[in-house]
């Protein structure tokens, strides 16, 4: 644990977590992405993309 002001934590600490936490979900999503489409063999067009939860995943 570390003692900070809690000013600091708001201004600095926590906009960096949230850039760096959505920056980490594009990679994964990207390569989960082209993992697939390695592992099933087609092409990018090939795939159909849909938005939202996977199933059996709670967020």
């Amino acid at each position: 644990m570390v003692r900070v002001v809690k000013s600091y934590v708001d201004a600095t600490l926590w906009p960096e977590f949230l850039h760096l936490q959505t920056v980490l979900h594009e990679h994964f999503e990207a390569v989960t992405k082209r993992v697939i489409a390695q592992a099933i063999g087609t092409e990018d067009d090939d795939v159909e993309l849909r938005e939202g939860q996977a199933l059996g995943l709670e967020a």
